[in-house]
């Protein structure tokens, strides 16, 4: 025998702490404390695959539902912003928000739906539709299948999820 009990146990469960690790990262979970408790216990490792992934609101993304509607809803400047993105989809939309949520200016509302009309037309005219939004960041499939994230491609949807949480979270460094 190679290994002690003992140190078969360890063995378990360092790679049960590493693909808790990764699993609760990709689910947006705690991956920290999911690889301590799955370290000690293992059994947090059996239940993970099993938890629902974290999902955040449209509010806790930027500016109140309230606020934004009402915006929507008696700014004719917003109005026209939207109508000309709403060409783009729901996405575009969303990325007006977001931007108007970082600076609410209206002297820049001009350049906003500017910069993103360019960004979703060459999007549409690179054949790339949108997948999902992920932390702000826009992941896109080809007509191949594959996924094109910041100028990067993958094959698999979850390596697209984790390059845009990264995209998200080195902009938010910055």
């Amino acid at each position: 025998m190679l290994l002690s009990a003992s140190g078969n146990y360890l063995l378990v469960a360092l790679i049960a702490a590493a693909a808790s690790y990764v699993l609760a990262h990709r689910k947006g979970l705690n991956a920290v404390g999911w690889a301590w408790a799955s370290l000690f216990l293992i059994v947090p490792a059996l239940i993970l695959p099993f938890v629902r992934t974290r999902q955040t609101s449209a509010s806790s993304a930027g500016i109140p539902d309230a606020n934004w509607y009402a915006l929507l809803a008696y700014d004719p400047e917003i109005k026209a912003a939207v109508a000309r993105l709403a060409l783009f989809g729901a996405p575009a939309v969303d990325d007006l928000r977001r931007a108007w949520d970082a600076v609410p200016n209206k002297d820049a509302l001009p350049e906003m739906v500017s910069d993103i009309e360019a960004r979703w037309s060459a999007y549409a005219s690179a054949g790339l539709t949108h997948v999902e939004t992920r932390d702000g960041v826009a992941v896109l499939q080809d007509a191949v299948g594959r996924y094109h994230v910041d100028g990067r491609q993958t094959a698999d949807l979850g390596n697209a999820r984790l390059l845009a949480s990264a995209g998200a979270r080195r902009a938010r460094a910055l």
